[in-house]
């Protein structure tokens, strides 16, 4: 099964979420994967937050 790396704490995990969560971001209209707890965390009152899907390995 394959695995994805999260763009913020670097672990590797089976599902990752696609998502947009600076201004950075969106101006270049980059997406980053972010493991669960991580996108739990950068998606609360976080007004450039933007899901673009789940990926599971």
């Amino acid at each position: 099964m394959a695995v994805k790396k999260c763009n913020k704490c670097k672990a590797e995990f089976k599902q990752a979420f696609r998502v947009r969560h600076l201004a950075l971001h969106n101006a270049q209209k980059q997406w980053v994967f972010l493991c669960k707890g991580c996108t739990l965390e950068v998606k609360d009152n976080n007004v450039h937050y933007q899901y673009g899907g789940t990926w599971k390995g």
